[in-house]
C-alpha cells in the first residue's frame, strides 16, 4: 500500500488507542474514526513494515449504533481527541475494557474487585493546554493542536474540551500573535486556568522588541489575563493583573507557577486525591513515601493525616513549588527530597526503609527500576497512580511476583474524556 491510497476495510475490533483494527493483505491496519463491525472507505496515511495506518473517510455499511456526530468541527484533523465519534457512556466501558484486557494478559494479575470507573463532565474540563504556533508564507499563521503523528498544526478557533475561559481566548490570541513583529519566534503558547485567573505563557526566542511588549501588556489588560514570556528556563512577566494563581484540594492551597506541571482535569484530580486517602488510610503513627511527588499534589493531603511524609521528585522546579506549598499551608511534617527514581541510589533506598506505606505516581514510562530494586522491607501497602495501563501492568507483575504483593483493586478515573487516555489507581497489599 502507498500513502494516500484509498481502500475499503471492515473493522474487526478496537485497538488500545481508540482506533479500529482491520486486516489487509496479511497486515494489521489501524484506522482512526472507525468502529467495530463497520465497513469503511479509508485513506492510507502511513505505512510500516508490519502494519499500516489509515483514516476512515466514510462509512459504507454496518454503521455502528455506538457512533455519534462529533461535537468538534476539527475532529479527525486535530490530534487532541480520538473518541468524539463514540457515545460518552461507551467511552467509559471502552477504557475499563482496555485496562481489564491488559491486566488479563498477565495471568497472575487479576484484581479482587470489579473495575470501577469514576467519571467527570465530558466537555469543558481541561484547565491547561499547550497550543502550537506555526507561520509560513503558504499557510500564514496557524494556532492550535497538531495532527495525529504529525508536526502539522490544525488552526483552531475554539476547543470544546477546554475550559471556556481558555477556548474563548483562542481567536483573540490568533489576532494578537498575528500583529506581533516577532511572531515567527513563537513556537508554543501555554494556557492555564485556575478558576478566576488565566495565565498565557509564550514560548519565544530571546529576540523580542519593545513594540511587542506593549502589545502583550495591552492584551493582558484588555482580556484580564496574566501574560509571561518563557525562553529556556527564564520566565519574564509581560503583563500581570493578578499574581495569585492556584487552586484548592482538601482545603489546601496549591500555588501554580507559569509553565509548571498541572493536572489537567481538576475534578478528577480531586477525586483521585480523595480516593488515595481513603485506600491508603494514613495514621499519625506512620511514615509515608510519595514517590514522583511533583508539587505535592498527594504529599500535602497525606501529611495532614500521617505522622510524616517523604516526597521524592527529580525535577528541581517542582520541588521548589512543593516546599513553597507546604509553607503556604503551614505543613511541617513533610520532607521533600530530590532523587532520580529511575536510577535508585543506595541513599534513596535507605531513606525508604522506615516507610510503611508508599504512593507511586510515575510518568508514562512507569517505575520498573524502582519496583525491581526496592526491597519494600516494612511496606505493607502500595497505591500506584498510573497514566499508562501497559507500564502499570508490567510494574504490577513485578510487585506481585518478586515482592509478594497482592493487587487488591483497580479503579479507572476518566481524566481525559473524548480521548483514549486511561488513568488508573491500583491498590496493593503485602501477601503472606
Amino acid at each position: 500500500m502507498k500513502n494516500g491510497e484509498r481502500v475499503t476495510l471492515t473493522i474487526q475490533n478496537f485497538a488500545h488507542d481508540g482506533r479500529g483494527v482491520a486486516r489487509l493483505m496479511g497486515k494489521t491496519v489501524f484506522v482512526s474514526n472507525a468502529l467495530p463491525g463497520e465497513t469503511v472507505e479509508t485513506e492510507i496515511v502511513c505505512t510500516h513494515r508490519s502494519f499500516d495506518e489509515a483514516k476512515a473517510t466514510s462509512v459504507l455499511s454496518g454503521k455502528s449504533h455506538l457512533r455519534v456526530t462529533p461535537k468538534c468541527e476539527y475532529f479527525g484533523k486535530c490530534g487532541g481527541c480520538d473518541l468524539q465519534h463514540i457515545q460518552d457512556s461507551y467511552q467509559l466501558k471502552y477504557k475499563r475494557d482496555v485496562l481489564a484486557e491488559i491486566l488479563a494478559r498477565q495471568s497472575d494479575l487479576t484484581s479482587e474487585n470489579e473495575l470501577e470507573v469514576v467519571t467527570s463532565r465530558p466537555w469543558r474540563y481541561r484547565r491547561n493546554a499547550r497550543i502550537a504556533v506555526s507561520t509560513s508564507l503558504e499557510h500564514g499563521l496557524k494556532l492550535g493542536f497538531r495532527e495525529r503523528g504529525s508536526r502539522t498544526v490544525v488552526h483552531c478557533l475554539k476547543c470544546d474540551v477546554l475550559d471556556p475561559s481558555l477556548s474563548d481566548l483562542l481567536p483573540h490570541l490568533t489576532d494578537l500573535i498575528q500583529g506581533l513583529d516577532f511572531k515567527n519566534c513563537i513556537s508554543e503558547v501555554e494556557l492555564l486556568s485556575t478558576g478566576d485567573n488565566v495565565t498565557v505563557t509564550l514560548f519565544i526566542e530571546p529576540k523580542f522588541g519593545a513594540s511587542d511588549r506593549i502589545k502583550l501588556s495591552d492584551f493582558s489588560n484588555s482580556h484580564k489575563v496574566s501574560v509571561y514570556r518563557k525562553s529556556g528556563k527564564t520566565i519574564e512577566s509581560l503583563g500581570i493583573l493578578n499574581t495569585e494563581h492556584g487552586y484548592y484540594i482538601n482545603n489546601l492551597y496549591f500555588e501554580v507557577s507559569p509553565g509548571s506541571f498541572l493536572q489537567t482535569n481538576h475534578e478528577i484530580n480531586s477525586a483521585i486525591v480523595v480516593y488515595v486517602l481513603e485506600v491508603l488510610r494514613p495514621s499519625k503513627k506512620e511514615i509515608i513515601a510519595d514517590l514522583f511527588c511533583g508539587m505535592g499534589n498527594f504529599s500535602l493531603p497525606l501529611a495532614q493525616l500521617a505522622g510524616s511524609v517523604l516526597g521524592v521528585e527529580s525535577d528541581k522546579e517542582l520541588l521548589i513549588q512543593a516546599r513553597a506549598n507546604a509553607d503556604l499551608n503551614a505543613i511541617q511534617n513533610c520532607e521533600f527530597l530530590r532523587g532520580d527514581l529511575f536510577k535508585c541510589s543506595d541513599f534513596l533506598l535507605a531513606r525508604l526503609t522506615d516507610c510503611e506505606k508508599i504512593l507511586l505516581d510515575p510518568p508514562r514510562v512507569g517505575a520498573l527500576d524502582f519496583v525491581t530494586n526496592c526491597d519494600f522491607g516494612k511496606v505493607e501497602h502500595i497505591v500506584y497512580v498510573s497514566c499508562n495501563p501497559s507500564t502499570f501492568a508490567r510494574d504490577a507483575k513485578v510487585l506481585c511476583s518478586r515482592h509478594k504483593f497482592i493487587l487488591i483493586s483497580t479503579r479507572v478515573f476518566d481524566m481525559f474524556p473524548q480521548t483514549a487516555h486511561v488513568e488508573l489507581v491500583g491498590v496493593f497489599e503485602k501477601g503472606i
